[in-house]
């Protein structure tokens, strides 16, 4: 599997600058298989219980060698027995991360910043617990992105490539959650 599983949730970005890339080929990859690679980024087991109510929200940074990526994120809780629970999600196409009156070409070498709402929630995440922040670049149910950059109704082909997701001090990639004290 290409999923990367060793990501870290932590109150302060990294020291060192450090990306995670993940190889995409959405012609052989089907979401509603599980078969796109994950990037899991996890917490600290949890002390004590934690609420949310509101709104998460992700700023994350990336880069791709490709003109279009999707990206899904998705707030999870990862239970001590290794199941996850899906709590809340939000969905970026790269294209269109700065508006949706017209698209453009993902930029190839430098980072951008994607900010990525998550729908709102209101979850108890239980102590023994981890919170869990995976990105995909496809999921079942959404249209696929052949990451040409073509308009999806005018599609005459399929891409491949990567996405990289960036973080550290100069590439901050973070969540920001609705805790309830």
């Amino acid at each position: 599997s290409d999923d990367i599983d060793d990501g870290h949730l932590e109150s302060e970005p990294p020291v060192a600058q450090a990306a995670d890339t993940l190889a995409l080929d959405p012609e052989t990859m089907d979401p509603c298989n599980g078969d796109y690679p994950l990037a899991s980024y996890r917490s600290e087991v949890l002390s004590n219980d934690l609420y949310l109510a509101g709104s998460p929200r992700v700023t994350l940074y990336a880069s791709a060698d490709v003109p279009d990526a999707d990206f899904i994120v998705g707030l999870v809780e990862e239970l001590p027995t290794g199941e996850q629970v899906w709590i809340s999600y939000g969905v970026v196409r790269g294209r269109f991360a700065h508006g949706y009156e017209e698209g453009s070409p993902f930029p190839s070498e430098t980072p951008i910043e994607l900010m990525i709402p998550l729908a709102d929630t209101a979850y108890n995440f239980n102590a023994g617990s981890r919170i869990m922040l995976g990105v995909l670049n496809g999921a079942c149910g959404l249209a696929e992105n052949p990451l040409t950059g073509e308009d999806l109704d005018r599609q005459t082909s399929w891409g491949s490539g990567s996405v990289s997701l960036h973080h550290g001090r100069e590439y901050p990639s973070q969540i920001v959650l609705p805790i309830v004290p």
